[in-house]
Parts: C-alpha cells; sequence; structure tokens
C-alpha cells in the first residue's frame, strides 16, 4: 500500500499544473508552429516571446500560488475525512468512543433483517456511525479537521491515535488554516481574528490590515508539513495494529475540494 503522502500527492497531482500553464501554452504552439511548416522568420518571433511568458508566469507567481494554496488546504481536509472514515469502517470493533452516536431501533432492526454476515453487519453499523458522527451540533465533539486540536482529540478519542497538536509542524498547520480562511473571508487581509487564533498557538502574526500571501516557499513548506503529518498518522496506524485498505487516488480538486467549514 502506497504511503498516506504518496497518496495525497497524486491526489492532487494537478494543482502544481496551474504554475507552468503560460509555459505549456508556449511550448505547445511552438510546436504546433513547426509541425505546420509556419515561416521561419514567424516562428524566431514567436520564440521570442518565450521571454515575455516567463516574466508573466512570474509576474502572477503569488496569485497561481495563493489559490493553489487554497486548493491543496481544502484538499488536504477532505483526505484527512476520507482517512478517518475508512478508519471507521475498517475498524469498527475497534472504536474506543462511545458518547454522542446513538442508534434507534429501527436502524438495527434494518440492518440484522438485511443480512447476518459479520462483515456486512459491521460495515453498515459503521456507515451509520458515519452519517450519525457527520451529525453532531457539539462543537466540542463534532468532526473538524480544521482545527489541529480537535483534529487530535477526535482521533484520540475514536482510535487512540495519539498526535502533538504542540508539535512545531503542528502549528504551523494550524496557521495554515487560519490563512486560509483569511484569504477566502476577508480579502486575504488580517484582521483581530486571525492575530487572535495565531498567537493562541505561540506563533508570530502578521500585522492587522496586512495581506496574507502564498510564495513558492510557502507553499512548498505547507505541503512538506501535510506529509509529516500523513506520515505519523501512519506511524500510528502500523503501531496500533489498524487496518487500513487505503483510499483512492482520484482527485479530489475536480469535484470542488474547498469544502470546509470556514
Amino acid at each position: 500500500m502506497s504511503s498516506l503522502s504518496d497518496t495525497f500527492a497524486k491526489r492532487t497531482q494537478s494543482i502544481d499544473v496551474i504554475f507552468n500553464s503560460y509555459r505549456t501554452l508556449y511550448d505547445f504552439y511552438v510546436n504546433i508552429m513547426k509541425t505546420a511548416n509556419v515561416n521561419k522568420n514567424s516562428l524566431a518571433a514567436f520564440k521570442r516571446c518565450g521571454a515575455t511568458v516567463e516574466q508573466t508566469q512570474e509576474d502572477i507567481s503569488t496569485k497561481l500560488h495563493t489559490q493553489a494554496f487554497i486548493l491543496l488546504t481544502g484538499s488536504f481536509e477532505a483526505f484527512l475525512n476520507d482517512i478517518f472514515e475508512d478508519l471507521i469502517q475498517e475498524n469498527f470493533l475497534s472504536i474506543r468512543k462511545s458518547s454522542g452516536i446513538n442508534y434507534s431501533i429501527v436502524d438495527l432492526q434494518r440492518i440484522l433483517e438485511q443480512n447476518k454476515d459479520k462483515e456486512f453487519i459491521s460495515l453498515e453499523l459503521a456507515n451509520l456511525t458515519i452519517k450519525q458522527i457527520h451529525g453532531i451540533k457539539n462543537k466540542k465533539e463534532k468532526v473538524n479537521f480544521q482545527n489541529t486540536q480537535t483534529m487530535a482529540d477526535i482521533l484520540k478519542s475514536y482510535f487512540d491515535i495519539e498526535i502533538d497538536a504542540k508539535s512545531e509542524y503542528m502549528k504551523r498547520i494550524h496557521k495554515y488554516w487560519q490563512m486560509r480562511h483569511t484569504i477566502v473571508h476577508t480579502n486575504a487581509r488580517v484582521d483581530e481574528r486571525y492575530i487572535a487564533n495565531v498567537e493562541a498557538i505561540g506563533l508570530k502574526s502578521e500585522e492587522i490590515g496586512s495581506v496574507v500571501a502564498i510564495t513558492k516557499t510557502t507553499y512548498d513548506k505547507v505541503k512538506e508539513d501535510f506529509s509529516l503529518l500523513l506520515n505519523h498518522i501512519k506511524d500510528q496506524l502500523d503501531k496500533l495494529n489498524l487496518s487500513f485498505e487505503g483510499i483512492d487516488t482520484v482527485d479530489c480538486t475536480d469535484d470542488g475540494a474547498e469544502g470546509g467549514s470556514d
């Protein structure tokens, strides 16, 4: 089975394509002109546009990385949710949490009447549990992977998976969620809420009114920290002997992965 970080990379590989959009189109047209036997002078003139293409690509780099950042963080949240649901389906008998989830007699009767196969019943109960979990209204028990402490608490309470929300890379991930919220909801302008949420975990915040800008360096660091968390989760699954079928590598940016509970 592929590592979680490799699977996530495959599911989001289309995001990085946008960074080479101008260059890709330019090369595409050059090849067309070559195969069409276009006048050499025209082809040479078009090739000279390459420098302009590179400059244009550089000029919009921050905007591109900002949009890619929104897609990446949204996809990561969806990926964490997929991992959680897969764990419930594959390890229903290992769930430790008992509060906040209630089944009706009708639900249980329906499942038992359909089939007496143990695996079928376990999967049906798991799916019913997932539905119940996503319907929880209590903020303290509601599944929310945009909050690093809540995420750590959820994985601990359900499967005894240990994640230190105060580790340096988890603090940075916490900040990434705040950055995404600010970009989406306040036109990237830092407000008091952003400052409070960032400083609450001991990190330095940008000044109020400043713009949250995503550079290539920041974007690459986000991907690196997401990989650190996924590798840690995989290590925990192995340590606890939790079954994990793995999740597909279908690109989760294709169907509006931004989602989330911003």
